[in-house]
């Protein structure tokens, strides 16, 4: 008899109320970020955003008089991408697929060798057509994602080059230009693995024979945690197991020849690419060199390569001693999510400057499909992006799909640029405007999945008490920086202020462990009114007692110097309007403060009592602040998935350097760990998860990339904000990943979405998007099916949490 399981399924429904064009251009004029392009003009705007009964920019302004707001300076020299007729090796293969285990062995037979001669030699005649009547420089050759080569010319040749092509161009398109991806270093203390990083201990998998691309600013591979003893071992456990790796020297030699890093390289070799068998392929795109280590800040690339495959001991000085950082505390090492994987460094961010160019961003896409990764890792993008492109980025676009349908894993980084509205006075949007998206592209992209950022470690809070000792309420805070972005401590330094002097406060308002140290304290608490100058202080005593004191008027340094001359243990400023705070304070400063929201102030607004500070008293960990909002402007839900992103201690260029760096660039590789370890499960119980070709026992990449979304966005946790409510899908998408969970399930959710003819066909992620209501029905049909893979049949307990917007304290915004 067959037993029935009980499980409950949630479905996460959201409702975008009045998003009409108004928002559509808050959203695309919000303050640039350094994650934007460079030189792209107010033209992205026209775009296409899908067909959603929504009014687009397009229907408004003129793209011919928008296009001539273009910054490009005339001499400047650009990537002009020349798109020939024909189709991209990648369609060929698609075509052909039934006779061909993978693009590999396509690539790597006569027809396919023959197929890339063929597409390079009539680029090159084009080249030779338009050389000869325009000055110009031969970059990048593609034939795998696209049918294309790219030139550098003066921008003001543009359209001399535009009247030298023949009839077998299609399409030119100046390369865009990304910004190197934000980060903050901080000092607090991390969770998971004690660095932030998924722990994979407890599972089967380390990555053995996968490959992961990382797109980034390079790589220092002379650092302990990318040593060669991080791969799959013999039985001795000191010689490496060849036959386990995804990618070896042999098979580098082999690919060289069309590798698009040889089309920029005079005499490059396997040997000059090959660095060791950890990592097997490291190569310069912006510089067109081998030295991946050279970049002016590479500390980005190497935290994300060893968030996803790292793996080292704790750090000791020459005599074996533990080394500390800087606040003292004992440096660990660390263990990436799939510390056996293979690493392919690509570095598309220049030696001595911050931007990467799309061209090569392209090349190193196309070097991707050739050598065959099971993943690709892009910390990087713009903001504001679009899930449908027109016009040239429709051509990027169809490069991502193109990855997608060889069944490469492209994770993408949602961005960092909180909600549209967070620059602006109240930090929130007015609920007329409640369109806060900022998600950037590529992760907007159709074939990317898109990843948010939770923070990685637990929110503390103040906890607020009568005088009786009764609970009021508790209000999570954020730490205040030094002007350098240093952050402060508040707990440790209050405790470090009562430790000094007991007597401030008296020993019975004092909580200490076993050896003594102090844990928790109970200082009494004074609301001052105004904005903290000094006279509101008149016929108030706040010596060795908490002052709070509102946001407004004074510098967040002066209100804290005010309370600092009353005589106060501490400060905590509460803000003014809707929204977080982040508060800088100089050297003179020598009180702890940090900052609460404007609705937490609530808890101590007439009421006396303290503030209790605890290390128990912590909570989440909470959504990232800076994590980009959704959905796309054609309301397709991006982000798609959380992982863990603030916070995070990873390796750090230099022996034994590790740095806490917080951002989704640190949520993405992250998730591209956990992508490593469902792909190496699933390759080895193909049948199980029903990934061969029909009629053989060949492993369909495709099936097996849709899969590990599938299982991912299925068996995620609902990540819950400060009050105990879900979060936007908007803000987690499905919520965050768990790899425990995807092992585990046996059964995952499949929607459907029609195709051009209008037939329903099967997502490769699981997701129900609403879309635009027109007619304002307030009737949505949501349709989806459950996939049992298991041998005992499921009951399902469906039920629902319907989100809408809340309105904050001031009845103006909307609460995020």
């Amino acid at each position: 008899m067959k037993r029935k399981n009980k499980k409950i399924l949630a479905l996460m429904v959201f409702f975008m109320v009045a998003v009409m064009f108004s928002s559509t251009a808050v959203t695309a004029f919000a303050a640039p970020k350094t994650t934007s392009a460079i030189g792209s003009s107010v033209s992205d705007l026209v775009q296409s955003s899908g067909t959603t009964g929504l009014n687009t920019v397009k229907d408004f302004v003129d793209p011919d008089k928008i296009e001539a707001t273009s910054t490009i300076k005339a001499n400047q020299t650009v990537s002009l991408v020349i798109e020939m007729d024909g189709n991209a090796l990648v369609d060929e293969y698609l075509a052909r697929q039934d006779e061909f285990a993978s693009y590999q062995d396509y690539l790597s037979s006569s027809s396919g060798r023959i197929a890339v001669d063929n597409l390079k030699a009539k680029q090159r005649a084009e080249f030779n057509r338009i050389s000869n009547k325009v000055n110009c420089k031969l970059g990048y050759q593609y034939t795998g994602v696209m049918n294309a080569f790219s030139i550098e010319i003066a921008y003001k040749d543009r359209s001399k080059v535009d009247a030298a092509v023949s009839n077998t161009v299609t399409n030119t398109f100046v390369a865009e230009r990304y910004e190197m991806p934000q980060y903050t270093v901080v000092t607090n203390e991390v969770v998971a693995y004690d660095t932030g990083i998924f722990d994979s201990s407890s599972t089967a998998y380390k990555g053995e024979g996968m490959l992961v691309a990382v797109l980034d600013t390079g790589l220092d591979h002379t650092h302990e945690a990318f040593s060669t003893e991080n791969l799959p071992m013999l039985e001795d456990g000191v010689t490496i197991d060849m036959d386990r790796l995804a990618l070896t020297k042999e098979d580098v030699k082999a690919k060289l020849s069309i590798l698009s890093a040889n089309d920029r390289t005079d005499a490059l070799t396997a040997t000059d690419l090959y660095i060791n068998e950890k990592v097997p392929y490291a190569f310069d795109y912006s510089d067109k060199d081998t030295n991946v280590n050279t970049h002016i800040d590479n500390m980005h690339g190497t935290h994300v390569a060893g968030i996803i495959a790292g793996k080292s001991d704790d750090p000791k000085d020459k005599d074996g001693n533990p080394v500390y950082d800087k606040k003292g505390d004992v440096m660990t090492g660390i263990t990436g999510v799939a510390p056996l994987a293979q690493l392919a460094i690509m570095k598309v961010f220049g030696d001595t400057e911050n931007g990467a160019e799309q061209e090569d961003i392209l090349a190193a896409l196309e070097d991707c499909i050739t050598l065959g990764v099971d993943a690709i890792n892009m910390s990087l993008g713009r903001d504001c992006g679009f899930t449908t492109e027109a016009g040239d980025e429709a051509n990027i676009q169809l490069v991502y799909d193109r990855l997608e349908a060889v069944g490469i894993s492209v994770v993408v980084a949602a961005s960092n640029s909180f909600s549209s509205s967070f620059q602006s006075h109240y930090g929130l949007n007015f609920t007329s405007n409640p369109d806060s998206a900022t998600v950037g592209s590529p992760a907007t992209y159709k074939a990317s999945i898109s990843v948010a950022s939770i923070a990685g470690v637990y929110s503390k809070y103040l906890m607020a008490v009568d005088t009786a000792g009764n609970e009021l309420g508790i209000a999570y805070y954020n730490e205040s920086a030094h002007v350098d972005s240093t952050q402060y401590d508040f707990m440790k330094e209050i405790f470090a202020s009562v430790e000094a002097d007991p007597t401030k406060i008296g020993e019975e308002n004092i909580t200490r462990n076993a050896e003594g140290k102090i844990t928790a304290v109970k200082v009494e608490y004074v609301l001052v009114p105004g904005t903290g100058d000094i006279v509101n202080y008149a016929g108030l005593s706040v010596k060795n007692k908490i002052a709070l004191v509102q946001r407004g008027v004074l510098s967040f340094e002066d209100k804290v110097k005010n309370a600092e001359k009353m005589g106060a243990l501490a400060c905590v400023v509460y803000n003014n309007v809707a929204g977080v705070i982040s508060m800088q304070i100089g050297d003179d400063i020598h009180i702890p403060s940090c900052a609460i929201k404007m609705d937490a102030a609530y808890t101590f607004r007439g009421k006396k009592g303290s503030i209790i500070v605890s290390e128990a008293n912590k909570a989440g960990p909470f959504m990232s602040d800076f994590s980009s909002w959704g959905p796309t402007p054609s309301l397709n839900i991006k982000p798609e998935i959380t992982a863990h992103g603030g916070e995070i201690y990873s390796a750090a260029p230099g022996a034994g350097n590790y740095d806490r760096i917080s951002g989704t660039s640190m949520a993405c590789p992250n998730l591209a760990g956990v992508v490593l370890l469902l792909r190496q499960h699933m390759k080895e119980n193909a049948a199980h998860y029903e990934l061969y070709k029909d009629g053989t026992t060949e492993i369909d990449l495709n099936k097996l990339e849709r899969r590990v979304y599938q299982l991912l966005m299925s068996t995620a946790t609902i990540a819950l904000n400060e009050d105990g409510n879900p979060y936007a899908v908007r803000k987690q998408g499905a919520g965050l990943a768990s790899l425990i969970n995807s092992l585990k399930s046996d059964s995952y959710i499949i929607t459907e979405e029609l195709d051009e003819e209008g037939n329903k066909v099967e997502m490769d992620k699981t997701k129900l998007e609403l879309m635009d209501d027109p007619e304002r029905t307030g009737v949505y049909d949501l349709e989806f099916k459950v996939k049992n893979l298991g041998d005992n049949a499921h009951t399902y307990n469906l039920g629902a949490i319907v989100t809408t917007e809340s309105l904050s304290t001031d009845r103006k915004t909307v609460a995020e």
